[in-house]
């Protein structure tokens, strides 16, 4: 057999051919597997500094947090494992008020590829960012305490001004007097206000043992007839004009109310 005839026998034999084909399709396809897996660690290794970055800020909002809030994050970030990488952190810490503690936190750093290397890429950049804000709004509470009579007996009224005193105490700790008010509502049948206001309102007094109100159904009414001076108690079927108020500051709605006899004047008669 000539060798003219074998390379013609070579040419014409296509067993084997499909060989270089997938020689190409395997390494394009194992390029872009690699590809694949290089994006999914990047995605884990983003949501592992996002999650640490949420809990520290977290933490360092707090209002009785007294570590710097650096620190705090800074902290929460190493308790996570990113290799060799050094993570470029940034918190910016909004001065604390009153009603309101912000921390906003970034942080940044290189992974190393595995295949992505291959095609120059070696790394890529993990970021995140995460920010935190603690906030209040101004309370107000109302303390109801029963002074009637039977609060004489079995130490209870002794009992009820320690139980007050340490409510009240607890109320307003850490800085919480600053956007707290509380009100205090004592009873006996009836609501003692004070004789401060009792008098501011030209309360008629019966005795000097309290201040309590007393209306019946006829006091009350739905009249918008303007303000009575505040000397004196009414007598006659005339009208008591109230403005409502809320932190201070008028609602601009009324109360209203009307009596055919002398009505001992207390706080439910703000003007």
């Amino acid at each position: 057999m000539t060798v003219a005839r074998r390379l013609k026998e070579f040419h014409a034999d296509d067993r084997g051919a499909i060989t270089p084909l997938m020689l190409v399709l395997f390494i394009t396809l194992v390029i872009i597997t690699g590809l694949a897996i290089d994006m999914v660690r990047h995605e884990a290794e983003r949501a592992d500094l996002q999650d640490a970055l949420d809990r520290g800020v977290l933490a360092a909002a707090q209002f009785g947090q007294d570590v710097d809030p650096q620190v705090v994050v800074e902290e929460y970030v190493r308790s996570r494992n990113f290799g060799d990488s050094e993570v470029d952190l940034t918190v910016q810490f909004t001065a604390q008020t009153p009603y309101e503690r912000r921390i906003d936190a970034d942080a940044l750093y290189d992974m190393d590829t595995v295949f992505m290397a291959m095609t120059g890429v070696d790394t890529l950049g993990v970021a995140a960012g995460a920010s935190a804000l603690q906030g209040r709004t101004a309370i107000e509470i109302s303390l109801v305490l029963d002074i009637s009579g039977t609060m004489r007996y079995s130490s209870r009224i002794e009992n009820l001004r320690i139980a007050a005193n340490e409510f009240i105490t607890e109320m307003l700790a850490d800085g919480a007097d600053s956007y707290t008010t509380i009100s205090i509502v004592p009873y006996a049948g009836q609501v003692n206000p004070g004789p401060e206001m009792f008098s501011a309102l030209g309360g008629v007094r019966w005795h000097a043992f309290s201040s309590c109100p007393e209306f019946t159904a006829s006091d009350f009414g739905l009249d918008r007839s303007p303000a009575l001076p505040r000397r004196g108690c009414p007598t006659t079927a005339r009208t008591i004009r109230c403005r409502i108020f809320t932190n201070g500051q008028s609602t601009g709605r009324t109360w209203t109310g009307a009596g055919a006899r002398p009505i001992r004047c207390t706080a439910s008669s703000i003007r």
